[in-house]
């Protein structure tokens, strides 16, 4: 019966990567367009990787980057830095060199008929996997969050707290990091694993999970790796 499950469950999961097919393709080969156009001109060429990676995303979150990324001024260094998501500020980003063959291949997989994941394939202390789970992280948390329609609630709530909506862009950001601090601290890990396991486990796999509650760290490294 586990044989026969297993067979069942891998040739979904088959399926399933040709069905998203259609969707990667033309992704995938103009990521490759747009990073050969980039790595054209050596000027800023950093920024410019890191802009094209994941840095063009920071514009349109809902809220001011600071708070997603929980700024915080660093007394003894006299500078800002990142609490959350730091493998996405530019200052970590060392993945330009391998940027490349990663996006290449992801490319190769989608395009061409090659049955193969051993190219895709990485150790989760690779510096791209690490990039890359702060990135799943922050983009399914920005989809959770609005799903469950929090940051409206929030300003909603930070809106009654200041007087007759007469305060500054600073005063309602603070209000905001408020509401987003606690909730993260407090009730955030329980509901975002428990909207992963919705959103990408399979129904034996739900089940299979249910009594262990993983972390969000071995909930997207079991996703991704």
């Amino acid at each position: 019966m586990d044989n026969k499950l297993t067979q069942y469950n891998a040739e979904r999961d088959f399926g399933q990567f040709f069905d998203n097919k259609c969707y990667v393709v033309s992704l995938s080969e103009k990521s490759v367009s747009n990073y050969y156009y980039i790595c054209r001109n050596k000027t800023n060429l950093k920024w410019r990787l890191h802009h094209f990676a994941v840095g063009h995303r920071f514009k349109s979150l809902p809220v001011s980057s600071s708070i997603i990324f929980q700024n915080t001024y660093d007394e003894g260094t006299k500078k800002h830095r990142c609490l959350d998501f730091q493998k996405l500020q530019i200052e970590a980003f060392n993945i330009e060199n391998d940027l490349k063959k990663w996006i290449d291949n992801l490319r190769n997989l989608n395009n061409h008929y090659i049955h193969t994941f051993d190219n895709l394939r990485i150790e989760k202390t690779n510096p791209i996997a690490l990039f890359l789970k702060d990135a799943f992280r922050m983009a399914t948390t920005m989809i959770f969050l609005d799903t469950k329609e929090l940051w409206t609630t929030w300003k909603e709530r930070a809106n009654e707290q200041l007087i007759h909506g007469n305060y500054t862009s600073e005063q309602l950001d603070d209000k905001l990091r408020e509401e987003y601090t606690d909730y993260i601290s407090k009730n955030f890990e329980k509901d975002y694993v428990n909207f992963l396991k919705q959103k990408f486990y399979s129904f034996d796999e739900k089940k299979k999970i249910t009594a262990e509650e993983p972390t969000i760290d071995k909930c997207i490294d079991s996703l991704l790796f």
